[in-house]
């Protein structure tokens, strides 16, 4: 298993449970294939639910093991992506999946999942070492992850990695009525198209400082329902933020979001939201964001998790408010 040396003097340095020069002889680890497909959302499948299991909240509704290969599907389309597997050394099934996407000067580790029964032996820490190494070596200045708070122990290897918390996001369950939401202050928001992919990008660009063109074509091209995506423009029609909504059975979802400003965000999320209408969706919301946390309350929301944005390297700060999405870049 190759790594960054210091990357390797961090992963000797972690207790004993979470060394995964340790485990090599449970597992590997190798790049994602195409035939890994199903295995993986297996995977992702077990994992999910074993989360939900250990928060008392019992199965996600309506989703099967098959559901989860939109995952592995989306990332297979976006160009930058890579998929890191970890498998065991018998019988080469995959215990452990993580996918990296490169924007530039960027990267971003998610979807890092881990067979239940396979916790506990480094797996994850492993999987996390191998993606940033991987991610520097092919010229990323950055690495960012979000990281679920409820893991203290994936917090700390990541901590112990040279990752710092640079923000902190709740997690709501926002039930949507038929009628929708209303907005207090409801601003110019509009269903956005190809047309839009530019300029949306551009936007983007300049709030986050990540160039995500191919993430916003994807969703603007789609045709299935997966992906609706909203715009907010100023009273001069010059674009103040954009938002997509998720539709399927994993997770109905809006985000990623980004716009100028609070008020902007929640008439983007009235708007997204729109289109989810009698489902629960998945906000995540900047801590900060008071204003939009009020109004999001004032929609009976419900506070979930809480998630962590952790970053290795240069940091430069978001120039508005940044909301991530569950299947595109956050």
């Amino acid at each position: 298993m190759s790594q960054a040396p210091s990357l390797l003097r961090a992963a000797t340095s972690t207790p004993p449970a979470h060394r995964p020069l340790e485990s090599e002889e449970i597992f590997n680890l190798r790049p994602g294939r195409a035939e890994d497909r199903l295995a993986v959302a297996d995977l992702l499948h077990k994992n999910h639910s074993a989360r939900r299991d250990r928060r008392g909240r019992g199965p996600a509704p309506a989703c099967r093991p098959g559901d989860m290969t939109i995952l592995p599907d989306i990332h297979a389309r976006l160009e930058g992506n890579h998929g890191l597997v970890a498998v065991d050394g018998v019988g080469q099934f995959p215990v452990g999946v993580c996918f990296s996407r490169a924007h530039g000067k960027h990267a971003r580790i998610g979807a890092l999942a881990v067979h239940p029964s396979q916790l506990g032996r480094g797996v994850a820490a492993a999987l996390v070492i191998r993606a940033v190494g991987d991610a520097e070596k092919a010229g990323a200045e950055s690495v960012t992850m979000l990281t679920d708070a409820g893991h203290p122990d994936l917090v700390a290897i990541n901590d112990r990695l040279g990752f710092s918390t640079r923000q902190v996001f709740f997690s709501f369950h926002l039930p949507v009525p038929a009628a929708g939401l209303a907005a207090s202050r409801p601003g110019r928001t509009r269903r956005a198209g190809p047309r839009d992919i530019v300029p949306l990008a551009e936007f983007d660009h300049r709030v986050t400082d990540v160039m995500r063109i191919d993430d916003l074509a994807l969703a603007l091209s789609d045709e299935s329902g997966l992906f609706q995506t909203h715009v907010a423009e100023d009273e001069n029609g010059r674009i103040a933020g954009f938002a997509v909504a998720t539709d399927h059975c994993t997770c109905a979802a809006v985000g990623p979001l980004v716009a100028e400003d609070e008020q902007t965000a929640g008439a983007l999320i009235a708007a997204a939201a729109g289109t989810l209408a009698g489902k629960t969706a998945r906000v995540l919301a900047p801590t900060g964001a008071r204003g939009l946390i009020a109004l999001l309350y004032s929609w009976d929301a419900r506070l979930g998790d809480v998630h962590l944005l952790q970053a290795r390297g240069a940091f430069r700060p978001q120039a508005g408010l940044v909301m991530p999405g569950p299947l595109l870049g956050g």
